[in-house]
């Protein structure tokens, strides 16, 4: 507002010194007093004097060389312009600016964020966007839609999330266009693929992430966790179909899709997802690949905004990123397996690790994928994990163990929450009997065993927890929980895990 009251207050000053100067509207000479004109009169004697005032007039000061007329139209502009701006001036030294423009008439603060004024576009973009009553004209909202796509492209400048609050509320509300929403769309999302730093010669698989996050030129003054379109949440897919290795050249088909949901983060923060996918690697010639040498890996993936999840794509592109990976020998130790005995302590003494209860369901409603069937279902919850975790999950009862499924996990401070489920082939058949114990007994012991290849297949594990974890009495059901919020405390229905003694 400093600047705008600065402004105002020197305008208004030239102004009332123009008007009060005024305009030249006769030549001559003049009685400096009373402007009389003097023509004619002899004024080199000493006694000279005016006929009107009697003021002597021989002095040069005495006398004006030309007549002025005072200019009301700078006057009266003037002394109104030095009125606004001291009295703005004392809005913004009170620090009441957004009380006051909250009394203004949306004309008005229109009026004056067009002239720049910043504690207008704060008030519509704070307030008058989302007004259900007596709603900003469309004539208005069009001119923020331009000007906040225009800011938006404009990478130069940096991020005004007022232009953010604009622009989501726009989307929500449909009154962006087709191409409006298409150039929206594509600079609000920043997507990037992280591959693994190394690899061990000869390794079958590597693990690769593909990330997307909202970008930095379309967070608003208020988070928008989902954004929709025509009544349908706008949804993020990402889908993996190609990657390999340039040099030597290699390719191999994926299909890795995953899918998201379409927010706007506020102004200090900014929304992510990633899509995990592995290279199978079984069909390239290691003998063209010299250990101890860096490779560059290639991806390519899709990008697609959707109208919910069976809607209509409202923008697609593809994307392709490398990256570069060191490939050590073969014999090369690429994960490290974390015996640290504090670390263990943490695991002992924290719920770092904890499930929800196995869920049986019923033979007729398995979910089956490609030849495999799932009779087993869960989550597993990570918590502040001070080391990463990669192996697999053993179910232990009555004298039998069976591998239910991999899992990992990287160290973080957050949550994490991962589904994992049992996938049996459908040649080998699922032995009933078996999970008919588990059901009756209403419980069993779960293990976690930690397997260095499982992390080899990520693109970022390196370092793993070294010692096996054990989640006891784990409730079993044939009734699906429903899914609750997570946190860091346990919830009375969950499992933690503690290490194994020796």
């Amino acid at each position: 507002m400093i600047p705008l009251t600065t402004v105002l207050v020197v305008l208004a000053l030239g102004l009332l010194i123009l008007g009060w100067r005024g305009r030249i509207v006769d030549r001559g000479v003049y009685c400096r007093k009373c402007r009389f004109d003097l023509d004619g009169i002899d004024r080199a004697t000493r006694d000279a004097c005016c006929p009107e005032c009697g003021s002597g007039i021989t002095e040069p000061a005495s006398t004006r060389p030309t007549l002025r007329r005072k200019r009301w139209g700078a006057l009266v502009p003037g002394v109104l312009l030095l009125l606004v701006g001291l009295t703005l001036s004392g809005i913004a030294a009170t620090n009441n600016t957004a009380k006051i423009m909250a009394l203004f008439p949306d004309r008005v603060v229109v009026t004056m964020h067009d002239l720049g004024f910043d504690a207008a576009f704060t008030e519509i973009a704070t307030n008058r966007l989302v007004r259900l009553k007596n709603p900003l004209s469309d004539e208005t909202w069009d001119g923020l839609i331009a000007d906040a796509l225009a800011h938006q492209q404009d990478s130069n400048t940096a991020w005004d999330p007022r232009h953010g609050e604009v622009l989501a509320n726009a989307l929500i509300d449909g009154r962006l266009t087709e191409d409006q929403i298409l150039g929206y769309v594509r600079l609000a999302i920043d997507s990037y693929a992280e591959f693994p730093a190394t690899l061990r010669h000869g390794t079958d698989v590597a693990g690769i992430e593909v990330m997307h996050t909202s970008s930095a030129r379309v967070s608003a003054l208020t988070s928008h966790g989902t954004v929709s379109l025509g009544g349908e949440n706008l949804m993020i897919w990402k889908t993996i179909t190609r990657a390999g290795l340039h040099d030597p050249e290699y390719s191999a088909e994926i299909d890795s899709t995953s899918g998201g949901i379409f927010s706007v983060p506020g102004p200090k923060g900014r929304s992510m997802g990633g899509s995990g996918g592995r290279i199978p690697l079984g069909d390239l010639d290691w003998s063209r690949v010299e250990p101890n040498t860096d490779v560059t890996f290639f991806v390519e993936y899709q990008i697609e905004v959707k109208a919910s999840f069976q809607g209509e794509a409202v923008d697609r592109w593809t994307q392709k990123n490398t990256g570069t990976v060191r490939i050590l020998p073969a014999d090369a130790q690429l994960v490290k397996l974390n015996t640290d005995s504090e670390i263990i302590e943490s695991f002992r003494s924290n719920p770092h690790v904890r499930v929800a209860p196995l869920y049986i369901p019923p033979p007729e409603e398995r979910n089956a994928y490609g030849s495999t069937i799932i009779p087993l279902e869960s989550d597993f919850i990570n918590s502040e994990l001070p080391v990463a975790l990669a192996g697999d999950l053993y179910v232990v009862h009555d004298g039998q163990e069976v591998r239910v499924s991999g899992i990992s996990a990287p160290a973080s401070q957050g949550i994490g929450i991962r589904m994992f489920n049992w996938r049996v082939d459908t040649e080998d058949g699922v032995d009933e009997a078996m999970i008919q114990s588990w059901l009756d007994a209403g419980s069993v012991t779960l293990e976690y065993r930690p397997d260095p290849g499982i992390a080899e297949k990520t693109h970022d594990i390196r370092e793993i927890l070294g010692v096996p974890l054990r989640f006891s009495d784990v409730p079993v059901t044939a009734e699906k929980s429903p899914r609750q919020g997570y946190s860091n405390e346990p919830a009375d229905n969950e499992t933690i895990a503690r290490p194994i003694d020796d």
